[in-house]
């Protein structure tokens, strides 16, 4: 049973850098965010999720940050996970009408029997900035909606979530995997 539901680190990353994170993506290299059921099939459906994204590397500025704060928060947290590494760091950008219905991120055990355990957001767009675009952790309704720029937000792979149509303006996020050994 978890004791906690997330770790959250208001104001970790300056406006500024959070700017330049989002500003130096590879946004020509964007495509629409697939789905996957079984960690194999992957595809697009709109109804579900409508986000453009692109990766960088799990050692990128933004990896380094998220995997520091992510192995703080798995030990202060007491969820005390195996951890084995980082998956690439998927960033995210929703234009009008962007949205991600509720899911969990851990899938079903790879073939190597790793499995997600937890999920870490970054939240680099100031919310002034758009409309809508809401996050929502399921357990945590008393989580605030729109978490400030510069916010990291860490949770169990396994908790439901979502972020509501963004109504205008542009939100951009940066998420980060952990992974270990599958739940048993």
């Amino acid at each position: 049973m978890l004791k906690n539901f997330y770790s959250i680190y208001p104001g970790i990353l300056p406006a500024g850098l959070c700017d330049y994170i989002v500003k130096t993506a590879p946004w020509s290299n964007h495509f629409k965010a697939e789905l996957s059921e079984d960690n194999k099939d992957m595809f697009v459906d709109k109804t579900i999720r409508e986000t453009d994204v692109v990766f960088l590397s799990p050692l990128s500025l933004i990896g380094c940050i998220t995997q520091s704060y992510t192995r703080e928060a798995n030990k202060s947290a007491e969820w005390n996970f195996a951890l084995d590494g980082f998956e690439e760091v998927q960033m995210g950008r929703y234009l009008e009408g962007g949205h991600y219905d509720w899911h969990i991120d851990s899938f079903v055990p790879n073939e190597a029997k790793q499995q997600r355990k937890l999920t870490a957001v970054a939240f680099l767009s100031n919310p002034d900035s758009y409309k809508g675009g809401e996050f929502e952790l399921k357990v945590a309704p008393d989580l605030p909606k729109k978490l400030p720029q510069g916010t990291l937000l860490i949770f169990p792979s396994v908790l439901e979530h979502r972020v509501t149509a963004v109504k205008s303006g542009e939100r951009y996020t940066a998420s980060c995997w952990a992974f270990g050994p599958a739940f048993r």
